[in-house]
């Protein structure tokens, strides 16, 4: 109780200027605990300051500037910016817990909001998503149609055009056929009563064609000017002079085994292309008759 009587008896004799010289003494004589605890609030406010504190409730100033917080907070951001100290009892009494309130209910205002607006994207997103969605079907609905539209027209463009190369394809099998019957190798052949067998290729590859047919097809493929034709016993030759070849005006020359069943195709030479084997003139022989014969009838 010394301390306080004796600040009471010396303040009503000595002058203002005088206090700093007492809390020097006070300082010294006591420590600062038990003067911070008992001074009234102006001696209290000359020896208890602080510097305010860089951030409030984790946010700088800068930071609580653009909240929009004012008041405590911004006489804590002018002093902290001139780096002007503050009673510590005005600092933790009122300024300090006032900005806190202050930004704690800034932060809340702006949770509200983005709530809010979280709550508005969502209810938008998904009226977007039931106009999409509605959008897509219908153009799904759409699309449906036009591919059954479309699908019934290619399908009945594909049965007329089916329709068309049937008859067209009809027409030249007709045709083919009248050609076949009116080849001149016919006479060729029964002027020497040549029996009409089938054609084969080797002992074991007969062909679908006849001997007659097959030769039928060469002539229409490459006319030619005339037949020599010669028969010895089972052989046979047959010589096409002078047929319209690529390469200009040459004989095709075939030759023969009859069989029992077929004529046995032993030797064929094209120009100077001679086949040497069953296999090579089997080869040559498909090529003679592809573009007459084989395309249309598709017999080898």
């Amino acid at each position: 109780m010394l301390l306080p009587e004796l600040h009471r008896r010396m303040v009503s004799v000595l002058p203002r200027w005088s206090t700093i010289v007492l809390t020097s003494f006070c300082l010294l004589a006591t420590g600062c605990t038990v003067l911070r605890e008992n001074a009234p609030d102006s001696l209290a406010a000359l020896i208890d300051r602080v510097m305010p504190p860089q951030q409030v409730a984790g946010l700088d100033f800068q930071a609580i500037d653009s909240l929009g917080v004012h008041g405590a907070c911004d006489v804590l951001a002018e002093m902290w910016r001139q780096n002007r100290s503050v009673p510590r009892r005005e600092l933790e009494g009122r300024l300090l817990p006032a900005c806190e309130a202050e930004v704690q209910a800034a932060l809340a205002r702006e949770r509200e909001a983005q709530r809010l607006d979280g709550l508005i994207e969502e209810a938008w997103q998904a009226l977007l998503a039931r106009r999409e969605q509605q959008r897509l079907l219908a153009e799904r609905r759409q699309l449906e149609e036009d591919l059954r539209r479309r699908q019934m027209q290619k399908q009945q463009a594909r049965q007329e055009q089916i329709k068309q190369q049937m008859a067209t394809r009809q027409s030249r099998i007709e045709s083919l056929a009248v050609a076949l019957k009116g080849a001149a190798v016919h006479q060729a052949l029964a002027e020497l009563n040549v029996q009409d067998k089938s054609l084969a290729y080797s002992a074991g590859q007969v062909s679908e064609r006849s001997l007659s047919n097959f030769l039928a097809c060469v002539e229409i493929a490459y006319p030619n000017e005339g037949y020599k034709v010669r028969r010895d016993g089972r052989r046979l030759v047959v010589i096409a002079e002078k047929a319209a070849l690529p390469r200009g005006r040459m004989p095709i020359e075939l030759r023969f085994t009859e069989n029992e069943d077929y004529w046995l195709l032993t030797f064929l030479k094209v120009a100077e292309i001679t086949a040497s084997n069953a296999q090579d003139r089997f080869i040559l022989a498909q090529n003679l008759v592809a573009q007459s014969c084989y395309g249309e009838d598709g017999k080898l």
